[in-house]
């Protein structure tokens, strides 16, 4: 018998759901003429409000999923066919003007999704909504989860090379720290699309209220 309660794939679900149609419509001779209202019912088996959110919540953890297996989140993100054009545009600048670099802080986002942390995706969001998501402490950390990085992917070398730039700087000059600014709609879009529902709904009223 297929099982209808372990479906982690769109095509599992679109397969169950053929198995569920033909069991009604076959064994119990009973017609569903309206493939939308089949769709709900089968939904609601699963635990759904509705197809399209069971789809919609299925393929997120599909995407989730084939961006873990393409290899570490800091090493190989970008990688991953469906990382593209769902990047966090983040930027350190040093306070001597030297270093300005762009990076992609999405791999922070995907390691705490990989452990199932949505309360700290959540917690996260919320810090660096205090910074207005820039200039502060929430947005710092963004820059020093890459400031030991030893892997091979530029951008975040180039983080690293930044703080050692700092940490090389005579003890007397003032201009020694660094700020970092976050594109929050970036952010939103991100969760959009690997997050699960409640995850997206309390991520989007922090960015938005």
């Amino acid at each position: 018998m297929h099982n209808m309660f372990n479906i982690s794939t769109v095509s599992e679900l679109e397969s169950a759901f053929q198995h569920y149609l033909k069991h009604l419509s076959v064994d119990h001779s009973i017609t569903l003429s309206k493939k939308t209202k089949a769709q709900n019912t089968f939904a609601h088996f699963l635990g759904y409000e509705n197809y399209s959110l069971a789809l919609s919540e299925i393929e997120k953890k599909e995407n989730s999923k084939l961006l873990l297996e393409n290899g570490t989140p800091t090493e190989n993100i970008y990688c991953s066919r469906v990382s593209k054009g769902y990047e966090i545009e983040t930027t350190m600048i040093t306070d001597d003007g030297t270093h300005t670099v762009h990076f992609d802080s999405s791999p922070i986002f995907l390691e705490l999704l990989s452990k199932g942390n949505h309360k700290g995706i959540v917690d996260l969001v919320h810090r660096l909504k205090e910074d207005d998501f820039m200039s502060g402490y929430g947005t710092d950390d963004l820059a020093l989860h890459f400031s030991n990085y030893d892997g091979s992917n530029e951008q975040y070398l180039q983080v690293r090379y930044a703080f050692e730039h700092n940490e090389q700087l005579p003890e007397d000059i003032e201009e020694r720290g660094f700020s970092v600014n976050v594109d929050e709609h970036q952010i939103l879009k991100w969760c959009q699309r690997f997050c699960d529902s409640n995850t997206v709904k309390s991520v989007k009223s922090i960015i938005l209220e």
